[in-house]
C-alpha cells in the first residue's frame, strides 16, 4: 500500500511539474510516457499465471484483473495530459503488452489516442476502461474455455450513495488467450 501511494504521488509530481511554469534559466525536465511508466513499475501487477487462471476460486483470477485494469487506467489518466511521439506509443504497448495481446493493445491505445498533425498523440477523453473497480459486492464469475481463449464473464453490483443503497449491477466479459495468458478482448457493461 504504501508502495502504491508512494509511486502515484511521484506520478503527480511528475505531472504537475511538466506543466508548471519553469524559472528563467532553468531547464525542466519533460515528463514522457517512459517517465511515468518508470514510477509506475513500482505498482505494476505480476503477469497473470496458469494457477490464477485454474484457481477453483472466482477471487484470484478477479483481483488479477481488476488490479491490471486500474493499472491501465492509471497509465491512461496520467498520460492524458502528455503529447505523446512514437517512442512514447512504442512504450506504451510494450507496457500494456505485460496483460494484453498486441491486438488489444491496439485498440486500446486508438480508442484513447487520436494521432496529430506532426506524428504525434493527444489524449481523447472519455470514460475510463473497464468496470471491474466498480464491483462492491454480489461477485459472479464464469469461465469457460474454446477455441484456444477463456471467456470469462464478471458481473457485480455496487451503490453509489452512502445514505441509502442503490444497487448498480455491472458486467464485463474478458477474453483471454490460452496459450499467453493475455488479454484479448474486453466487453464492459455500463449501467
Amino acid at each position: 500500500m504504501k508502495k502504491t501511494v508512494l509511486a502515484l504521488i511521484s506520478v503527480i509530481l511528475l505531472l504537475t511539474a511538466c506543466t508548471s511554469p519553469s524559472s528563467p534559466g532553468k531547464e525542466g525536465k519533460k515528463v514522457t510516457v517512459q517517465t511515468v511508466l518508470q514510477v509506475m513499475e513500482e505498482t505494476a501487477p505480476p503477469s497473470l499465471t496458469k494457477e490464477t487462471m485454474e484457481h477453483s476460486s472466482a477471487i484470484p483470477l478477479f483481483l488479477w484483473l481488476r488490479d491490471a485494469e486500474t493499472w491501465t487506467n492509471r497509465l491512461l489518466r496520467y498520460s492524458q495530459r502528455l503529447t505523446l511521439s512514437e517512442e512514447d506509443k512504442t512504450a506504451f504497448l510494450t507496457a500494456v503488452g505485460r496483460y494484453y495481446s498486441e491486438e488489444q493493445a491496439k485498440r486500446l491505445f486508438d480508442s484513447y489516442f487520436q494521432a496529430g498533425s506532426e506524428g504525434n498523440y493527444s489524449f481523447k477523453e472519455q470514460e475510463s476502461f473497464g468496470v471491474l473497480s466498480s464491483i462492491h459486492f454480489g461477485l459472479k464469475s464464469s469461465k469457460t474455455e474454446a477455441d484456444g481463449r477463456y471467456r470469462i464473464h464478471i458481473s457485480g453490483q455496487y451503490s453509489d450513495s452512502l445514505e441509502e443503497l442503490i444497487e448498480v449491477q455491472v458486467e464485463e466479459t474478458v477474453m483471454i488467450l490460452a496459450d499467453k495468458l493475455l488479454i484479448d478482448q474486453v466487453e464492459a457493461v455500463r449501467p
